[in-house]
């Protein structure tokens, strides 16, 4: 049995009227919705701060699916992400606890089995793994890493390039098949799937506050 918000959701619709519908479902079905997004930007910002249990997502994805799930793999490995679809879609997609993909036109039911994880007692087998600080599954290979590292170590494209001593062509090239492979835009972001996958250690860790100097009152003299 499922008890009122035993699974937290976050559901990413760009219309207020079909978000509210999801809500209201998975509501009435013992989850608690969270978060609500109207685009995948907000989608992927909530589900990294919050950390749902689910991001039901509905958007259309302009970089391509594929890239998006890799982003949510990178930034929130622990978030079962479920795309609501109205392409055909294998039928062993729509069903198990680690349901991905659900059409649009299928019963409520399919929607609830992906969205609800295995009651207690049994494992349900996800689609893809989420075991977090591996990059294997990224495909990167060892110069990529290390060009990686460089980057969120602050290095500009000539610092990789000197470092590496690879041209900054190269280093480019890299960067445009590393940028893909990780599901990151930028090289913040790329900087952030480094700390996360603990390629790099997060210097945030390494400031501590600087211990304020007692005030003394010094008592004044007295004029002789």
């Amino acid at each position: 049995m499922y008890d009122k918000g035993d699974v937290r959701v976050v559901v990413a619709n760009e219309q207020p009227l079909l978000r509210h519908g999801l809500k209201l479902v998975l509501q009435t079905h013992g989850c608690r919705v969270v978060g609500e997004a109207d685009d995948l930007v907000q989608a992927i910002d909530l589900a990294y701060a919050l950390q749902p249990d689910v991001l039901l997502l509905d958007l259309a994805a302009p970089s391509g699916m594929d890239t998006t799930l890799r982003t949510m793999d990178a930034w929130c490995p622990f978030v079962r992400t479920i795309v609501l679809t109205a392409d055909d879609v294998d039928a062993g997609d729509e069903s198990g606890a680690g349901t991905n993909v659900v059409r649009k036109d299928a019963p409520v039911a399919h929607l609830l089995r992906a969205v609800r994880p295995a009651p207690r007692g049994e494992l349900g087998t996800p689609v893809r793994s989420r075991r977090k600080g591996s990059t294997n599954r990224f495909g990167l290979t060892r110069r990529e890493i290390q060009i990686v590292v460089a980057v969120a170590e602050g290095e500009s494209n000539k610092g990789v390039a000197v470092r590496l001593s690879i041209t900054e062509d190269t280093v480019k090239h890299h960067l445009s098949n590393i940028f893909d492979k990780a599901g990151v835009f930028s090289r913040l972001e790329l900087a952030l799937f480094a700390v996360h996958h603990g390629l790099v250690e997060d210097r945030r860790r390494k400031i501590r506050p600087v211990p304020r100097q007692p005030i003394i009152d010094v008592p004044e003299r007295k004029a002789g």
